[in-house]
């Protein structure tokens, strides 16, 4: 395929994903149940964290790695059950979030392993963009630029390591050993690792101005009205955004893995 070709397929990868979507609408429900033992794992944070004021210094870095574990093992095993419920629909099989799930639990230990080490890269990139007073602007910058080509560079191999994870038998070291394929698919996996994320500031910009309009007309007949309705629509664009965003995320992936396999006729997992 030539370079042209590679993006066609990129951009119908993508519309697909779309369409995918308007087939059946519960491939968003392990997004939303995700969200909500996030949201509820925050609250659980703060809650512990309040307890523990007077220790608050070791509180908030213990707390806070418990936290980010947590969320990361959440949102990598409703990833897992919505990769094999994209797979289901894609085969145009019916599908609901209990079928993604059991394939997520078969999976179980591979996604203890991908958390992992999802969880020590953060904490590294954490630790590259933490300020030291010591060193000087260039030092910072570079730590910075490093960071940034970390952060980028894993989630691009993770979101290609999850469908490998799910859709063969690779267990995540196996899943590992299949990132050189990813030559085969270069400009597909550079659009999905990049080329949502730069619309997504924009989109949120949208949104911020649409709801900041909405407020100031509210505000005419009443500033609490204003307020509440321009920043709850706000918060509420946002979270439908996120959902959305990662699902596009996860399903590109998915269905680039798919068309991955086939080009290299290689077998996936039967239905």
């Amino acid at each position: 395929m030539s370079i042209v070709d590679n993006f066609k397929n990129a951009w119908k990868i993508t519309k697909d994903a779309f369409g995918l979507l308007g087939k059946d609408k519960d491939l968003l429900t392990p997004l939303v149940v995700a969200l909500i033992i996030n949201l509820a794992l925050f609250v659980l944070a703060l809650l512990f964290f309040f307890i523990t004021l007077p220790n608050a210094g070791v509180a908030f870095y213990v707390i806070g790695l418990i936290f980010l574990l947590l969320t990361t093992f959440v949102t990598t095993f409703f990833g897992a059950a919505l990769t094999w419920m994209i797979y289901e629909v894609y085969n145009k099989k019916d599908t609901h979030l209990g079928r993604g799930m059991k394939i997520a639990f078969k999976n179980f230990l591979d996604i203890i392993w991908y958390t992992i080490v999802t969880f020590l890269i953060s904490l590294l990139v954490g630790m590259l963009r933490s300020k030291d007073n010591n060193q000087n602007f260039i030092a910072v910058i570079l730590k910075n630029v490093f960071a940034g080509i970390i952060e980028k560079a894993w989630d691009i191999l993770r979101h290609f390591i999850l469908p490998s994870m799910i859709l063969s038998s690779n267990n995540f070291g196996q899943a590992f050993k299949e990132i050189p394929k990813l030559k085969n698919h270069l400009p597909e996996t550079l659009v999905g690792g990049f080329a949502f994320d730069l619309v997504l500031g924009p989109i949120h910009f949208i949104e911020f101005l649409v709801c900041l309009a909405i407020g100031f007309l509210l505000s005419l007949i009443s500033v609490f009205a204003g307020l509440v309705v321009g920043i709850g629509l706000f918060v509420l664009l946002l979270i439908l955004t996120n959902l959305v965003y990662q699902y596009v995320k996860v399903s590109y992936f998915t269905l680039m893995y798919i068309d991955l396999k086939k080009k290299l006729k290689e077998p996936l997992l039967k239905l």
